[in-house]
């Protein structure tokens, strides 16, 4: 019976030790594991999405500035490239001395014109008008034949300034409705700003013009009296040379 119970009880203890080792290496097998915290896996993730977020807004950004950048040259290149073609022709057909300055300069010249003494300033267009109007060519160089032929110059020569300045006019303005046409088709400011400014040139030279225009009036109204003063002047030194030949006669007789 003792024997028995021995045996059982060493059984018991074999067993439970048995039992031990397998429970300490069960143990052991799963400290050998990696640990995986749940938390820390979380937030990395967040963090790389954040990361790629960030990323694609930085892409956006470069994109929007790359065109800013090329909106801005194109501002750039449209305020600062030469005039067009178009304005450059215009330039070189109109910057002449014939459509600009159409009178001649100083009254020293422009007077003898306007008084008919000498056509010369106006080439061969006074002395044309001067001979289309002329239906008779005094043969005699008293007064009177003298102030009919500078009556007719002076006629001749404001119909040759009136015609250039016409001529003129007329080109400024089909150079502005030109321009007006180009407005229509400008790519940019810079060519908007050109042709406005070249128009404004044009109408400042046709606006200078009318008032050579205006001058050249005046002048020949002041001729036209001039020469009824001479007239008024020579019946009178008539008169009086009539008047001294009566004196002259009852003093001697």
């Amino acid at each position: 019976m003792m024997m028995g119970r021995r045996e059982e009880t060493m059984r018991s203890i074999l067993v439970a030790g048995f039992g031990a080792v397998a429970l300490f290496a069960s143990s052991a097998a799963h400290a050998e594991l990696p640990v995986i915290d749940g938390a820390n896996l979380v937030n990395t993730a967040k963090t790389v999405v954040q990361g790629a977020q960030q990323i694609s807004q930085l892409a956006q950004q470069l994109e929007s500035m790359k065109q800013q950048l090329a909106t801005a040259q194109q501002t750039y290149e449209s305020l600062t490239h030469a005039p067009t073609g178009a304005l450059g022709s215009f330039s070189s057909q109109f910057n002449v001395t014939a459509l600009r300055n159409v009178l001649p300069q100083g009254a020293t010249t422009l007077g003898p014109v306007l008084n008919g003494t000498n056509l010369g300033a106006m080439g061969s267009m006074g002395q044309q008008y001067a001979n289309q109007n002329r239906i008779y060519q005094p043969q005699a160089n008293d007064f009177a034949a003298q102030q009919m032929t500078t009556n007719a110059n002076s006629i001749a020569g404001v119909q040759a300034l009136a015609n250039q300045l016409f001529f003129s006019a007329s080109q400024h303005i089909n150079v502005i409705q030109s321009l007006e046409g180009e407005l229509t088709t400008a790519p940019d400011t810079k060519t908007v700003g050109d042709i406005q400014a070249r128009m404004a040139t044009e109408q400042t030279y046709i606006a200078a013009q009318q008032v050579q225009a205006q001058s050249v009036q005046t002048w020949q109204a002041a001729q036209v009296r001039n020469v009824e003063e001479q007239n008024t002047e020579a019946q009178r030194q008539n008169i009086d040379d009539v008047l001294a030949q009566d004196a002259s006669s009852s003093n001697g007789s």
